[in-house]
Formats: structure tokens, C-alpha cells, sequence
């Protein structure tokens, strides 16, 4: 074989090798760099009390920020599953995040809910509105559930916040047909 067949086949193979790496890098990339944006669309949407868009084509806006285990990340309005790359978002039909109710927030569990691996019953949860009102919420309990069994509580005049991530954390496979739920209950 040549020389030139051989540097062919290695340069070949290693941008095909680049092409996979970079593929693999797309949703955790999206997901830091898009907090920059949404950071700053945060501050704006605080100081002008009206939600601001972090791009102007974004169909998506911070509406809270929540910590947990010391970690930050801005939650968005009534996301659907595209807009997980960028970051937790509002399940719609839940309660508005730190408001009476049920609040349902998801996330990818290999960026912004990866925390969640280290929550334990105990733990508190803050959760930050717009207009600067902050919420803390103890975690009552975590479990696994099968996809159909996420259904929320009854309304008994609680204020809850459920945060559920795709399980197992370690998964190789991007769909699993379980998911990890944390409950918390506001503390008063």
C-alpha cells in the first residue's frame, strides 16, 4: 500500500472521528453557552418586570432560577422538549414555579439535573421568581418511575415542586423508559 493511500485513510478516519466528537459535545455545548444568554435575559427580564428573550428568534424565556446542592440554572417558561437543551423548563399545566401549587420543572440528567444524583431526603431546594421572591423547599422523597406513572397530586393547597430527570443517570441510551422524581414541600 502507499504512503499516500495510508495518510488518505488516516486523515479519513480521524474526521470522521472529529465528526462524532463534535456530535457528542452539541447538547452539553448548547446547554452552557446558552446559559450566558439566558443569564443575561434573567437580569433583564428582573429589572424590566416583562420577560425578555435570550435571542430574538427564542421561543423560550427564564422565568426562575433554582439551586440546588449549590448549583444554579435558570428555569424557562412552559418549555417543551427542545428547549431541554438549554436548559430545565416549566411543565405546562403544573403551577407557575414558586407559586400554590404543584410545580413541575424537567431536565436532561446529563447537564442541568445531573445535580439531582446527589439529592437526598433533607436536601433544600431554592427556587427564585422574577420578581425577586424566593422559595425554599425541603425534599421529602426521590423515586423511579416508570414514563406513565408521572402523574401530579391531587391540589390540597401544598406548595410542591417536582423535579424529574430521565433514569438511570449513567444511561447510555438517550430515551429510557424510567424516570427519577424529587419531590419537595415548601418550607414555611
Amino acid at each position: 500500500m502507499s504512503r499516500w493511500v495510508i495518510i488518505s485513510c488516516c486523515v479519513v478516519l480521524l474526521g470522521i472521528g472529529l465528526v462524532f466528537i463534535a456530535h457528542g459535545l452539541l447538547i452539553p455545548a448548547k446547554a452552557v453557552l446558552a446559559q450566558y444568554l439566558l443569564e443575561s435575559a434573567w437580569q433583564k427580564t428582573r429589572k424590566d418586570k416583562k420577560a425578555a428573550k435570550p435571542w430574538p428568534w427564542a421561543d423560550i424565556w427564564p422565568i426562575a432560577r433554582l439551586t440546588i446542592d449549590g448549583k444554579s440554572t435558570l428555569v424557562l417558561a412552559d418549555g417543551g422538549g427542545e428547549s431541554l437543551a438549554f436548559g430545565p423548563s416549566h411543565v405546562s399545566g403544573s403551577a407557575r414555579p414558586g407559586t400554590k401549587g404543584t410545580s413541575v420543572i424537567s431536565a436532561h440528567r446529563d447537564t442541568h439535573f445531573q445535580v439531582l444524583k446527589r439529592v437526598k431526603p433533607g436536601s433544600v431546594v431554592t427556587l427564585e421568581r422574577a420578581d425577586g421572591v424566593t422559595r425554599d423547599y425541603e425534599v421529602r422523597e426521590t423515586r423511579v418511575l416508570s414514563k406513565p406513572k408521572l402523574l401530579l397530586p391531587p391540589e390540597d393547597g401544598h406548595d410542591r415542586l417536582i423535579l424529574v430527570t430521565c433514569w438511570p443517570f449513567d444511561a447510555v441510551v438517550p430515551d429510557t423508559q424510567k424516570r427519577f422524581s424529587v419531590l419537595g414541600e415548601r418550607i414555611r
